[in-house]
């Protein structure tokens, strides 16, 4: 046994671990956030249950993630000057998805928890190392030299053990990196620490990549929005149930006093939706009727969702700019462009760097030597132009009629993603030099030939 506490958690880890569990929670979903639900005062139980399984969440957080993680990825990552057999481990770069896929995962994880981490492993039994992206949660404590690379690593994981021919259970077990190539696994028996196993490799540093784009999560103050408005929405909600439904109201209704007499005041009996209300009044004779909530609490509600709303859009870059209908000033739309164009860029930045280093590590487990020209790179056009049949049209007929230069057309329907030329003056010259004359598979007698649409009857 060991008496050493592996699951020490640093003082960081411990600061932020509330931060990024709310923002992991909201961008997972409905089921994840019902316990940022509040009740109300006096709100019986019950009701409170069912409002809580009929909460509804527009995803804020899950929108502005996507859309930043779009924007980079809008065209596919390229490589260039490694190996044939490093080549090979792009197609499954984590043994289940290809190098583009994983790097998606990667901008997810480090949008959502403004830190995330990269690491290379491989195969005890032997094979090809591959890489594995650790969530920032997962990973408890750390040591780092005065360079900043890290020492040692602690990440908390749950692994399935099998406990017969079909059932398996899960087993909390900690693993610790170190300098020094050793992978040391623990495990807890009798509330002690003890080695589970050892994996040596040839490596003299720690294996894992820290990528780093903030230590409070980027969209905290996002998530924090999105639970207040999934609240004010259930609050709404609630309230709509209850205005939809009218209240029976009962005048005239013979109740017994608390002496067991019966009330001369005939007071009015109102059977509301989770329990009744005794108003105190006289009718003439006795009466029913059907009466429904009123009041400006509706409204108000739908003002404050509305104001919620507003924030959270001024508070998160739509990349996607599906927004087209609100009107912005040029002021504003030059800021909103350059933040999230600065957002991006970091991101990707980010991104490339630490694949770069993640591949160098696969390279070290391969004992290649490594590539002097090897790279990946990631998109950094991350706005397409729309285009349609009639501009290209312009195009051609302004070509046509002397108004616009081959090399001008060429650049256009670039921008337009519709050809990949690189440079235009480059493509003049190799249509000036190509030799390729297109041959027509339409025979010269049928050229020219006049076709008779008419639609002859059948006789």
């Amino acid at each position: 046994m060991s008496s050493v506490n592996v699951g020490f958690e640093h003082s960081e880890y411990k600061t932020h671990l509330q931060q990024v569990q709310v923002v992991n929670n909201v961008f997972s979903g409905t089921d994840f956030i019902k316990g940022y639900i509040k009740q109300f005062p006096q709100e019986i139980d019950s009701s409170f249950e069912e409002r809580k399984s009929n909460v509804a969440l527009k995803n804020f957080v899950k929108r502005a993630t996507e859309a930043f993680v779009g924007m980079i990825f809008r065209k596919p990552i390229s490589t260039s000057g490694y190996s044939n057999r490093v080549n090979e481990l792009f197609k499954k770069i984590d043994t289940e998805v290809s190098l583009n896929q994983f790097a998606r995962t990667l901008a997810t994880n480090l949008t959502l928890d403004g830190v995330t981490y990269l690491m290379a492993e491989s195969p005890v039994e032997g094979g090809d190392p591959y890489l594995v992206n650790i969530k920032r949660s997962a990973v408890i404590n750390w040591r780092k030299n005065e360079t900043g690379n890290f020492t040692l690593i602690v990440i908390k994981e749950e692994v399935d053990e099998p406990v017969d021919e079909f059932a398996t259970e899960q087993i909390e077990q900690y693993r610790v990196l170190r300098d020094d190539g050793t992978v040391t696994l623990y495990r807890l028996a009798d509330g002690d620490f003890y080695i589970y196993d050892v994996i040596y490799t040839d490596l003299d540093y720690v294996p894992i990549v820290e990528l780093s784009l903030s230590k409070i999560p980027p969209l905290y103050d996002i998530a924090l929005l999105n639970l207040k408005h999934a609240n004010r929405t259930s609050s709404k909600d609630r309230y709509l149930d209850m205005s939809a439904c009218p209240v029976p109201v009962i005048w005239g209704a013979d109740i017994d006093e608390d002496d067991g007499s019966p009330s001369t005041a005939k007071p009015a009996l109102v059977i509301g939706v989770d329990e009744a209300f005794i108003f105190n009044g006289t009718k003439d004779e006795c009466d029913f009727q059907w009466r429904e909530l009123q009041g400006t609490s509706i409204n108000e509600l739908q003002k404050d969702l509305l104001v919620i709303e507003k924030d959270i859009t001024s508070g998160v870059i739509r990349a996607s700019q599906s927004d087209s209908q609100t009107i912005k000033t040029a002021t504003q739309a030059y800021y909103e462009s350059a933040e999230a164009s600065n957002r991006v860029t970091v991101i990707a930045n980010i991104i490339e760097y630490s694949l770069n280093k993640g591949i160098d590590m696969l390279v070290d487990y391969l004992n290649e030597p490594k590539p002097t020209i090897g790279m990946v790179t990631i998109n950094k056009d991350y706005n397409a132009l729309a285009s349609d049949s009639g501009q290209v049209r312009l195009l051609w007929e302004m070509y046509l009629g002397g108004a616009l230069s081959i090399e001008t057309l060429y650049s256009s329907l670039e921008q337009y993603e519709m050809i990949n030329v690189g440079n235009p003056s480059d493509e003049v010259k190799r249509i000036e030099k190509d030799s390729f004359k297109p041959v027509s598979k339409v025979p010269p007698a049928d050229l020219h030939k006049n076709t008779d649409n008419t639609v002859v009857p059948k006789e």
